[in-house]
């Protein structure tokens, strides 16, 4: 969006603008808004997602899984927030690739959302079946 608005619209009026052609220019905004965003929204969704604790079995288990006992959850969001937020604001939307990755990443979201909705609303550390999760892939690809 900002992309269409800097060059394709704004840049007839100020030649400077010029520069946002270049996927360089638009790498490196694209990367400090990704910062911004982790670095702004991150603390304040970590504290909403601790409220989201991934359930671990009591009994059974490594010792590896057992040091996971109180790790939030969906910490996914963030990621795919300060993904997708930058390019929908810096990436040319005409490019065909852009809008496949942006499909496939919200594919992939929706997978891991599910997995681990329901982990933690069955508190259990038991989400989605391999097969389901493979399902789901393949049926979106």
């Amino acid at each position: 969006m900002l992309y269409y608005l800097l060059y394709h619209t704004l840049q007839h009026y100020f030649s400077p603008l010029n520069v946002f052609r270049y996927i360089t220019v638009r790498t490196v905004y694209a990367s400090l808004t990704a910062m911004f965003l982790a670095l702004v929204f991150g603390p304040w969704l970590i504290r909403r997602l601790r409220d989201c604790k991934s359930p671990v079995h009591s009994r059974g288990g490594s010792q590896e899984h057992k040091k996971k006992a109180g790790t939030p959850t969906m910490g996914g969001v963030l990621i795919v927030i300060s993904t997708a937020v930058p390019v929908l604001l810096w990436a040319d939307l005409t490019n065909p690739f852009i809008l496949l990755s942006l499909f496939a990443l919200f594919g992939f979201a929706v997978i891991g959302f599910i997995d681990d909705y329901a982990k933690v609303s069955k508190q259990r550390n038991l989400g989605l079946t391999a097969k389901k999760k493979f399902i789901s892939r393949s049926s979106s690809a």
